[in-house]
């Protein structure tokens, strides 16, 4: 994990039409990221990406509707393979993923699949959910942890602005929280019946190929980039 330079984050939008292989340097920063060649999952050799846990400068245990905003950027020779994970907000214990039941934490991680379709990746507890409703999230969702698989595309030598609204739900009867996803200004995945366990919490930032088994391998050393990142308490 490397910081590079690279373009100021108020200079420019994302572009889908850009042959870059690597972000144009200039007055601002990016967060490099290394996946060697082989690396899935952090818990198998050789370790490939990131994950942590990031606590923000401010308290957000009394906020009840928070934005994430970050910025990605891939390489236009990426090879997504089969997916991967990227940065989202979490609350609750930490270490919410990995097949966790989710009764006690939730994590709404973003994610890749192969030729940069994007989703989000939540881990949610399954029996507090309106699971019919969920399963109707558009394109296509598959309950605990794929909602929305297709709705957004990654784009290769340009930036994707992320943008994540977490609202939690004031009435635990009838869930409405809402998870609110828009790519590049424009709304990608919504639903407003969402119960979430915990208070939200910070940022989970995650980023790795896989999947736990090695098909979801990269085949090579790959990069990706980050910049832009901001948290935004909507609500207490």
């Amino acid at each position: 994990m490397v910081v590079v330079g690279g373009p100021d984050s108020s200079s420019s939008t994302s572009s889908t039409t850009s042959s870059t292989a690597t972000p144009r340097a200039t007055s601002g920063s990016v967060l490099s990221i290394f996946y060697p060649r082989n690396s899935y999952t952090p818990s198998e050799l050789p370790v490939g990406g990131t994950q942590f846990y990031a606590q923000t400068p401010f308290d957000l245990s009394r906020a009840t509707s928070v934005t994430l905003n970050y910025s990605v950027f891939f390489p236009a020779s990426y090879d997504f393979v089969q997916g991967g994970k990227l940065p989202g907000l979490y609350g609750g214990d930490e270490g919410c993923g990995g097949g966790n039941s989710a009764q006690s934490c939730w994590s709404t991680r973003m994610a890749w699949r192969t030729n940069g379709t994007g989703e989000l990746y939540a881990y949610l507890p399954q029996d507090k959910q309106n699971i019919t409703a969920l399963l109707q999230v558009p394109p296509y969702s598959y309950v605990n942890p794929d909602y929305g698989m297709g709705a957004l595309q990654y784009a290769r030598g340009g930036w994707t602005n992320i943008s994540q609204t977490i609202t939690l739900s004031t009435n635990n009867t009838h869930p409405n929280g809402i998870f609110d996803i828009a790519v590049n200004g424009v709304r990608a995945i919504y639903f407003d019946q969402v119960y979430f366990p915990a208070r939200i919490k910070g940022i989970l930032f995650s980023t790795f190929f896989g999947g736990a088994t090695r098909d979801w391998a990269t085949p090579r050393d790959q990069y990706s980039y980050f910049r832009a990142f901001s948290i935004r308490i909507n609500a207490i």
